[in-house]
C-alpha cells in the first residue's frame, strides 16, 4: 500500500485516466514516452460531465436506476459472507447466483454483485443518485470485512474457490470444454472463478471513480495482490495460458489500472502475463478467420484488454489484434441490429441464412456481446476516432440494447432471436441473475459515454451521437446543450451556453452514413460546408460565444441492408432505426414473456416461428418504398403495401412476436 499512499486520491485517478481513459496508441500521430506508454488521440469525458436530458436513452437509464434500487445489497453479498465464515445477513438471490443443478451447474455467485457495483457506480456518476452512492459505500465496507475475515486478501464467494485455485496452482487444471474451439466455462468443476474475480475488481474500480473511496481502492489492491502473488506468479506460462482458456472476462484490465495509479511494476507484469495469447496472436497476424466458432462473449473482452495494454506498453501488435478483431466481428459476424453471433458463437459468414431460419437451433445474438463490443469500440475510438465506429456504436445502442430492456421493470433479455415470429424472453427480476442481467445493470449507466468526446490536447470536441443532453467541459469552462427528438425526429440543435475563457476550439459534428440527401449543418443560420458523402465529421472551427447555435438536419429515409453472406434476404431501416414487423402478442400477457424463476437457463421460448419466411419484391433491396409506406401509429411506423402488417422500430417492440429479415421474391 505504500505506493498508493505516496500520491493523492486526485493524482491517482488522474494518472489512470491519462493512461487508460484518455490515452491511446495511434500509428500515425502517437509517440511513446520514456515508459513505453503512448500519446492520446481522443479522450472520453467523465460520465459526470454529461447529463441525458430526455429521450429513450434517458428513460431507460431511469428505469435501470429504479431497478438497481430495488435490489438488496445484503442478498448480493450473501455468498461472500458465507464463504468467509461470516453469517449472511440475507439469503442470496436465485438463478446463477445460487444453483447446484446438473454436473456443471450455472453457479456463478458474485458476478452479479460485480455488475451491480459497476452499473450502480456509473449510474451515480451519470445521475448523482445519493442513495445508490450510500449503498456502494456500504458494499465496500462489507467486502472489507469479508476480506479481513479471509486474512490474506482473498475475496471470492465461489463455492470451494480456494480449493479450486490450490488445484490449479499445483498443476491439476481440468477444463470442461463446450465446443470445437476449446471454449470453457468450468475449470476444476467450478464455473468461471476468474471471470467472477474480474467483475468484482471492475466493480471496485468503478466505485473508486464514482465515489473516491480509498477503501474500495484498498480492497481492490489487496485482492489484486492475492491473485497476482498466489496464482499468476505460481504458474509457468503454459499452465497460466491453460487456465486462461476458461472464461475470464478482461482480467488484465484492472492490473493496468493498478499500475497506472501506483507505478508498481508487478501490476504491469501481471497484466501482460494474463493476456490469453492464442486468439490475440492469431488476430495480430491478420488471421481473422480464427474467430470462427469461438465463443463471442468469452473472447471480445480479451481484445479490449489487449488494447488497454497496448497503451501501457506501446505494443503495436496488441493494438493490431484489437483492430482486426473489431473489423472481423463488425464486417463478418454482425446482424442488422448490430448484435453478433448465434447461440453465443461466431460462425462462417456463409452460414447466416442457415442460422436465420433453416437451422434446427432457434437462437440469436447475446446481449453481453453487444455491451462488450461497445467497450471495445470505445477503447479503439480513443486510439483512432472515426465516424464508422460511431455508426456501428449507434446501431448497437438503439437497435439492440434499447430493445433488450423491457419497459415495465427494466428486466433484460439474454438472447434476441431473429427468425420470423420470434420473441424475446426477459429475466426474472430477482431469480435469474444471468450474465446479461448483469450487463443490463451496466449499460444504461453509461449511455451518455460517447455522446461527446474531446481531443487529447483539448482543442476540439466531437458530437458523436444525437441525444438530448448537456455537456459540462470543466477544463475549458464550456457548456453545450443538445436538443433533439432523435431517433424519431430529424434534426438537432446544439446551443453554446458557456464558451469559457479561451473560446476558440473546433466542434466536429458527426455525419452518419445513413444521413444522405438533405443532411445540412448551420451555425447561427449560416450553412457549413460539408465533406463528401458517407460517414464523416463536419469540422466547425471558430471563436464561440454564449448563445451560438449549431443546427443539424438529418432527414431520414428508408433503406435496406442485406443479410451478411446472402443476396436473398434484407432488413429494412428508417434512418438509424431497424424496422421489425409486429406480429402481435400471441394472445399472451407480458408476464408470459418473463423467465420462470425455476429456470436457470438463459432463455425460454414459448412461441413457434411463422411457417414461411415473409417475401417482399426483389426491388425492395434497392428501394424499400416499393413495398413499404408510412402509416399512423408512430413517428417511424410503416406497413406493407397491400396488407396490414405493421413495421415499427425494433427498440419499441416488447412482449410481442416480430420479424426482422425479409426474403426477396421476383
Amino acid at each position: 500500500m505504500k505506493a498508493i499512499r505516496s500520491i493523492s486520491r486526485r493524482m491517482a485517478i488522474a494518472a489512470v485516466a491519462a493512461l487508460v481513459g484518455g490515452s491511446c496508441f495511434c500509428a500515425t500521430a502517437g509517440f511513446s514516452d520514456a515508459h513505453g506508454r503512448v500519446s492520446p488521440a481522443e479522450a472520453l469525458f467523465p460520465l459526470s460531465a454529461v447529463r441525458l436530458d430526455g429521450g429513450p436513452l434517458k428513460w431507460q437509464q431511469e428505469q435501470n436506476r429504479r431497478y438497481l434500487l430495488r435490489l438488496d445489497p445484503d442478498r448480493l453479498l450473501s455468498r461472500f459472507r458465507s464463504e468467509a465464515g461470516l453469517k449472511p445477513k440475507a439469503p442470496s438471490y436465485g438463478g446463477w447466483e445460487n444453483s447446484r443443478r446438473g454436473k456443471y451447474p450455472l453457479d456463478l455467485p458474485g458476478h452479479i454483485l460485480g455488475f451491480y457495483m459497476s452499473g450502480a457506480a456509473m449510474t451515480v456518476e451519470a445521475t448523482g443518485d445519493e442513495e445508490l452512492k450510500r449503498r456502494l459505500l456500504y458494499i465496500v465496507d462489507e467486502l472489507d470485512e469479508v476480506q479481513n475475515a479471509h486474512g490474506d486478501g482473498y475475496l471470492l464467494p465461489t463455492r470451494n474457490g480456494r480449493k479450486v485455485f490450490s488445484e490449479i496452482v499445483s498443476g491439476d487444471i481440468r477444463l470442461y470444454l463446450y465446443d470445437r474451439r476449446g471454449t470453457c466455462g468450468h475449470i476444476n468443476g467450478c464455473f468461471a472463478p476468474v471471470y467472477v474475480a474480474n467483475k468484482i475488481l471492475l466493480g471496485l474500480w468503478r466505485i473508486r471513480i464514482a465515489t473516491g473511496s480509498d477503501k474500495a481502492w484498498k480492497v481492490l489492491l489487496r485482492f489484486s495482490d492475492w491473485l497476482g502473488a498466489n496464482v499468476v506468479d505460481k504458474l509457468d506460462d503454459a499452465a497460466l495460458q491453460r487456465m486462461l482458456v476458461c472464461e475470464q472476462g478482461s482480467i488484465p484490465e484492472t492490473f493496468v489500472y493498478a499500475f497506472a495509479a501506483t507505478g508498481d511494476a508487478k501490476y504491469r507484469r501481471w497484466a501482460e502475463r494474463l493476456l490469453h495469447r492464442e486468439p490475440i496472436d492469431a488476430l495480430a497476424a491478420g488471421k481473422k478467420d480464427d474467430l470462427v466458432y469461438r465463443h463471442g462473449n468469452l473472447t471480445i473482452p480479451k481484445f479490449t484488454s489487449a488494447e488497454r495494454i497496448s497503451r501501457m506498453t506501446g505494443d503495436a501488435a496488441l493494438h493490431r489484434a484489437a483492430v482486426n478483431a473489431w473489423d472481423a466481428i463488425v464486417q463478418d459476424h454482425t446482424w442488422a441490429n448490430g448484435a453478433n453471433a448465434h447461440h453465443e458463437h461466431w460462425f462462417p459468414k456463409n452460414e447466416f441464412e442457415e442460422k436465420l431460419y433453416k437451422g434446427k437451433l432457434k437462437d440469436g445474438p447475446e446481449s453481453c456481446n453487444s455491451v462488450n463490443m461497445l467497450r471495445l469500440t470505445e477503447a479503439l475510438f480513443e486510439t483512432e476516432p472515426d465516424a464508422d465506429k460511431m455508426d456501428y456504436y449507434e446501431c448497437v445502442l438503439f437497435n439492440h440494447l434499447l430493445s433488450t430492456h423491457e419497459p415495465v421493470l427494466g428486466r433484460t433479455a439474454y438472447i434476441t432471436p431473429l427468425w420470423p415470429g420470434a420473441s424475446r424472453s426477459y429475466s426474472h427480476e430477482f431469480d435469474s441473475m444471468w450474465c446479461c442481467t448483469g450487463t443490463g445493470f451496466e449499460a444504461p449507466g453509461k449511455y451518455a459515454q460517447m455522446v461527446y468526446t474531446r481531443s487529447a490536447d483539448g482543442g476540439s470536441v466531437r458530437v458523436n451521437l444525437f441525444a438530448p443532453s448537456t455537456l459540462d467541459w470543466a477544463e475549458r469552462g464550456v457548456r453545450l446543450r443538445q436538443e433533439t427528438a432523435f431517433p424519431y425526429g430529424e434534426s438537432a440543435r446544439i446551443r453554446v451556453e458557456a464558451a469559457g475563457a479561451n473560446p476558440k476550439f473546433t466542434v466536429l459534428v458527426r455525419r452518419p452514413a445513413w444521413a444522405k440527401d438533405g443532411f445540412a449543418v448551420y451555425v447561427d443560420g449560416q450553412s457549413v460546408r460539408l465533406p463528401g458523402a458517407g460517414a464523416s465529421y463536419v469540422p466547425i472551427a471558430r471563436k464561440w460565444k454564449a448563445g451560438d447555435c449549431i443546427d443539424i438536419d438529418f432527414p431520414m429515409s428508408l433503406w435496406a441492408k442485406p443479410l451478411p453472406g446472402s443476396d436473398r434476404y434484407v432488413a429494412f431501416f428508417y434512418g438509424p432505426l431497424l424496422l421489425a414487423a409486429d406480429y402481435g402478442t400471441a394472445g399472451r400477457s407480458p408476464r408470459d414473456y418473463i423467465a420462470n424463476p425455476a429456470d436457470t437457463t438463459r432463455h425460454t421460448w414459448r412461441f413457434s416461428p411463422v411457417e414461411k419466411m415473409p417475401v417482399v419484391p426483389a426491388a425492395a433491396a434497392q428501394d424499400p418504398s416499393c413495398c413499404l409506406e408510412r402509416t399512423t401509429g408512430g413517428a417511424a411506423a410503416f406497413h406493407l403495401k397491400g396488407g396490414d402488417t405493421l413495421l415499427m422500430p425494433m427498440c419499441d417492440l416488447h412482449f410481442r412476436r416480430y420479424n426482422v429479415y425479409w426474403m426477396l421474391g421476383k
